[in-house]
């Protein structure tokens, strides 16, 4: 309904008047008697009211609805007419608006909430923008898209939504365009912020960094350049320290300067390769130097020192080609000296007649060479000659067993083998005529006086019976004997005795079994 119905309607329900109804008594008297009249006069106190109230809600059901419509928004210069001139509405009434149509209605509500969904992901989106600083970086188009925001909300108020939505849509794709800017304008100015730290400008990087953090204040890489840039001229500083001072060869001082760079910033690689360069100039200089005093000793035939000097120099280039032929040629030499001084002291030992030890320092010296001719040799020798004091050892302690042919023939023939031995050692000698000696011996009978009881059986290994006897003598060859007595009806008895050579004395050995077997 148009502004001028409403004002027709509102006339025309101003002008409802209600209906006269004449009220006042008649004059003249009812025939009929004053019992009649007092009838009529109650009538007349409740009718009236009642048709009073049936014509109030007659215009209230019938008469009332067709003049009121739905109140809508009038634009502002609907509003500024109306105001400015009120007595045109009174005066002229105007169209009536026709009622808008369901289908308009769903229009009109769907575009609605169009608007508001914009609205809600504007807000949503301005938030994020906001909490990122947005206003720092790019005011200016933020402040344009918002103001299209306004003029969004005005077209709302005015139930203009179709119009509402589209300046809605038109904030929400400059406010995700500014969203979608962010990233590149954040990774813009960090590297810028970096360049700007490779070219040394410490106030440019501070800026950059620090724009860059009001972004994303947590972003791991804008802080790490942030306190680059914070050090940025103590590093300079440092690094034009170290380059003078490794200029000078002043290696060791231009390391430090150049490890003290690497605590402030370790991303610095100028430092870190200048770090390298000069450890390779110290690791040179320093390598040099201990392989010309491992020349020097080695000259010296001072082996010992040049192998330590020239193991020093390996652990700094340990695959050194001149590093590990002076090591070999070293240990060539060490080889040679340690092989001198084994066979060295194997001379000394055979002098001594000590094989056992002899036979030890050629094995030393075969372990180095074991190509080693002499030590060979050495070593065969000390081996035939323990063999042979180990045999006339035992010939010597046990003269006895010469007695036995075999023995005597095996001993002489030793004793020939080391008569062949050009100027034999004292040991060696004394060896041998203590046998030549104990031969000589073992070929002269002892005689020997054996005794029993004339009951007792008496046998001597080796020798053979020599029955029961109270008294008897034979002539044996030195050496060990066994003799062994049996007796009927008593326990055997052995006595084993010692025949030594040139025997002074007649020995007397007494054979008699005494320890009688019980009988059951």
């Amino acid at each position: 309904m148009q502004d001028k119905d409403k004002d027709k309607g509102s006339a025309d329900l101003n002008n409802i008047t209600p209906a006269k109804i004449t009220l006042t008594k008649d004059d003249h008297v009812n025939p009929v008697g004053s019992e009649q009249l007092v009838v009529v006069k109650s009538r007349g106190n409740w009718l009236l009211p009642l048709l009073i109230l049936i014509l109030i809600a007659g215009i209230v059901f019938f008469v009332l609805p067709s003049h009121i419509e739905s109140p809508k928004l009038e634009n502002n210069s609907a509003s500024s007419t109306t105001q400015t001139n009120p007595s045109s509405s009174s005066s002229s009434p105007a169209p009536q608006k026709p009622e808008a149509s369901p289908f308009q209605e769903a229009q009109e509500a769907r575009q609605r909430s169009k608007s508001q969904e914009l609205l809600s992901e504007i807000l949503r989106v301005q938030e994020e923008l906001e909490n990122n600083n947005v206003l720092v970086w790019a005011e200016e188009s933020y402040n344009d898209a918002l103001s299209k925001a306004t003029l969004g909300d005005e077209a709302y108020r005015s139930r203009d939504f179709i119009e509402s939505a589209n300046l809605y849509g038109a904030t929400l794709i400059e406010l995700q365009s500014l969203l979608s800017d962010m990233d590149s304008i954040f990774s813009d100015s960090v590297k810028d912020g970096y360049d700007a730290i490779n070219a040394g400008l410490s106030k440019d990087a501070n800026e950059a960094f620090e724009f860059a953090l009001l972004i994303y204040p947590d972003d791991e890489d804008a802080i790490k350049g942030l306190r680059r840039a914070e050090t940025l001229d103590q590093v300079l500083q440092l690094m034009t320290d170290g380059n003078d001072l490794q200029q000078n060869d002043q290696l060791e001082n231009a390391r430090e300067k150049y490890q003290q760079v690497l605590k402030l910033d370790t991303d610095w690689v100028e430092a870190k390769q200048q770090l390298s360069a000069v450890n390779r100039k110290i690791n040179d200089r320093d390598f040099n130097r201990l392989m010309s005093s491992g020349y020097k000793s080695l000259q010296q035939n001072n082996l010992e020192a040049a192998r330590l000097f020239f193991q020093k120099a390996k652990r700094l280039k340990p695959n050194a080609s001149e590093v590990l032929a002076a090591l070999d040629q070293t240990q060539t030499g060490i080889t040679n000296e340690q092989i001198n001084q084994y066979l060295s002291l194997a001379i000394d030992y055979e002098k001594q007649e000590k094989w056992e030890e002899a036979l030890g320092e050629y094995n030393k010296a075969l372990s180095l060479d074991n190509n080693l001719a002499q030590a060979q040799e050495g070593k065969a020798y000390s081996d035939s000659r323990i063999k042979l004091d180990n045999r006339l050892n035992q010939i010597i302690s046990e003269p006895g067993r010469l007695s036995n042919k075999s023995v005597f023939e095996e001993t002489r023939l030793i004793v020939q083998q080391a008569n062949s031995i050009p100027s034999p050692e004292p040991r060696l000698a004394q060896q041998l005529e203590t046998i030549n000696y104990l031969l000589n011996d073992a070929t002269n009978p002892v005689n020997v006086m054996f005794m029993s009881d004339n009951q007792t059986n008496v046998r001597i290994n080796r020798v053979g019976m020599l029955g029961t006897f109270e008294q008897t003598n034979l002539d044996l060859l030195p050496g060990k004997y066994t003799a062994v007595g049996t007796r009927k009806g008593y326990r055997d008895i052995r006595i084993e005795f010692n025949v030594p050579a040139n025997q002074l004395v007649n020995q007397a050995i007494t054979i008699i079994a005494t320890e009688q077997v019980s009988s059951r």
